[in-house]
């Protein structure tokens, strides 16, 4: 499944003020690359753009850039850290019958027996992979069940299973979930009351001097 999208080529030496004009205008600067491609700098709506990301943002992107039809996928975005508008989208060309790679995330699903009646803790290590597939195949996100976890244990990326043709990237040995036991709540509750303790100790010491 494919999502269109709509592009207008712009200068790739535009200043910092006239970059800031276009987001106020509701459009978001970007640059589409590719073998066959090039560079293109280009401007594409914010509207349009937070929409492709919340839906899916793995799904492939029919991007039109003033009649040029180029298939693409959305390889980064940046965002600014107080206010979260997006500021820059960068999209990759593909070709659909060679294999991409794509940041995925994982959705734990059901609640673990070990935080239910033992106690313990969900701790999540790992909240997206990378997976390696044909452009068509690109899962919006992996599945995880955990609801069969008891304290003490984990699941590691060579436990995960994936649609058939999507390989996951990761060291396989990597940790993604731990249900931590009750006693290694408290040993790590008595290291954090240490170290905090320690830094009173020590600013009441300075203040002393």
């Amino acid at each position: 499944m494919s999502v269109q999208l709509q592009a207008e080529k712009r200068d790739s030496a535009q200043t910092a003020s006239e970059l800031r004009q276009l987001r106020n205008a509701g459009h978001i600067p970007a640059v589409v690359y590719g073998k066959e491609f090039g560079s293109v700098a280009i401007t594409v709506s914010e509207q349009e753009l937070n929409r492709l990301y919340q839906s899916n943002p793995n799904q492939i992107v029919e991007l039109d850039v003033q009649g040029d039809a180029v298939s693409v996928l959305l390889q980064d975005m940046q965002r600014d850290a107080l206010q979260k508008q997006i500021l820059h989208a960068d999209f990759h060309q593909i070709q659909m019958n060679e294999q991409v790679q794509a940041e995925v995330p994982l959705i734990f699903t059901g609640e673990a027996v070990g935080v239910k009646e033992e106690g313990g803790l969900q701790q999540v290590q790992t909240h997206q992979v990378v997976v390696r597939c044909m452009p068509a195949e690109i899962p919006g996100n992996i599945e995880v069940p955990i609801d069969h976890l008891h304290a003490g244990d984990h699941l590691s990326i060579s436990d995960l299973e994936t649609p058939q043709g999507v390989e996951i990237e990761n060291d396989p040995s990597e940790v993604v979930v731990t249900i931590l036991t009750a006693q290694k709540l408290d040993t790590e509750e008595e290291v954090a009351i240490e170290a905090s303790n320690e830094n009173e100790n020590e600013d009441s010491e300075e203040k002393a001097e």
